[in-house]
Formats: C-alpha cells, structure tokens, sequence
C-alpha cells in the first residue's frame, strides 16, 4: 500500500469515527432535553396535593408539683395544652390532633441524695397491633440525678396520631416532686372544625391563650396555665 494512501485512508477512518461519535452524543442530549421538557409540563400541569392545616413540632415543658408514681397523662392532657378562653369559665382547645415524639424526664435529687427513680412506659396497644408495653427508667447515685428519654415504640398508641375524639392513655410517668418532663410532639392545629373541644375553667381571662395542667400535678413551664 502506497504510504501517502495509507494515511490519507487513517485520515478518512478517524474522521468519520469521529463524526458519528459527535452526532450520536447530538441525539441522546436533544433526547434527555425533550425528556426533561415534557417532565416539567406533567409535573406543573395541575397543583401539588395541598394541606391546610398548620403542623408544629415542639417541646412542652412541665413540673411536677408533687411526687408521681404511674402517673396517667392521656391524649386529652396533651390535646388541652394549647386552649383559648372564650369566657372566664369555658375553655376552647385550638388542637386538632397530636403525636409524642419523645419524652424525657429529670428527676428532682433528694435533699440527703437518697436514690429515686424516675420511669417512663409507654402503653400497648393490644387491642389493634399488639404493641408491646415497654417501660424506660433509671436512679439516681449520688451527685448524679436520674434521666430517662424514650421514644414511643413502634405501633404503641403514644407513637400513632391521635385525635380529640380519641380517649386512650398515652403513656405512665413516675418521678420525684420538682422533677422536670419535655414533652417532644408534633401538634395540628384545627382548621375551622366545630369547638367540640370545650371545657370548664376557672378564673380566665376571655380571648387569652393559655396552657394546660397536665393531670393536674404536672405544671407548664413558660407559659400563662389553668
């Protein structure tokens, strides 16, 4: 082969190599283009689904005014931390639904740094999912004051939503008296529902937010309560 043809031929061979490389890499970027255009479209051809209701997670902060042993706290309790007085003897709670996170508890030391126990069980649930009872606790030892925090177990009623129509028990909490409790929720505020949250008060003020005791022994901290 006459070596001038030869790489005249080499010449020819790369550049049409090259030629259908260009192209090939043409359509698949023209193909992901039309791809991505018409995902756009679909994606912004209607409204995302929507949810008006407002959604808050927080912490509410209470202490016990006394010393507590399984002491009950209830969906109602937690539902009723948020209310407004529409008169001086009648509550109106503007939460629609709520569910624990977590919950974390520190015991009060004695004055002579005796032990005590601080617990938390969260209930089952054995009706529906058979979840299991499980209870947190720890003591004090010396200098060191007790502190539990637990998490709702998986398909406990604690660590489900729940309404203001429900009645369950949420969890149990043992502590000293002065001990602090965190309550970790996400709260849903109502939105226009009727008020069939209502219930008696005392010594309010009409049109003021308050918070609520919960089971009348644990005080919340921070905030104006009944």
């Amino acid at each position: 082969m006459h070596p001038t043809l030869g790489v005249v031929c080499l010449s020819l061979t790369n550049s049409t190599v090259k030629t259908t490389s260009v192209s090939a890499n043409y359509n698949k970027t023209r193909g992901r283009s039309a791809k991505q255009r018409q995902s756009k479209t679909q994606r912004h051809r209607s409204p995302p689904d929507f949810q008006p209701e407002i959604a808050v997670g927080t912490v509410i902060r209470y202490k016990a005014s006394q010393a507590i042993t399984s002491g009950q706290i209830q969906v109602s309790d937690l539902l009723r931390s948020y209310f407004i007085a529409t008169t001086s003897t009648i509550g109106y709670s503007i939460l629609a639904a709520v569910k624990v996170k977590r919950v974390e508890v520190w015991g009060a030391m004695a004055s002579d740094l005796s032990p005590i126990t601080v617990s938390v069980e969260f209930n089952s649930d054995g009706v529906e999912t058979g979840a299991r009872k499980v209870s947190h606790s720890d003591s004090s030892m010396g200098v060191t004051p007790a502190f539990v925090s637990a998490k709702p177990v998986k398909d406990s009623i604690a660590g489900k939503w729940q309404g203001e129509n429900s009645t369950q028990n949420l969890f149990l909490v043992t502590c000293s008296a002065n001990s602090i409790m965190d309550i970790h929720v996400t709260l849903v505020f109502k939105n226009d529902e009727d008020p069939s949250g209502n219930f008696g008060i005392s010594g309010a003020v009409a049109g003021k937010l308050y918070c609520r005791k919960v089971a009348t022994y644990f005080i919340p901290i921070g905030r104006a309560y009944l």
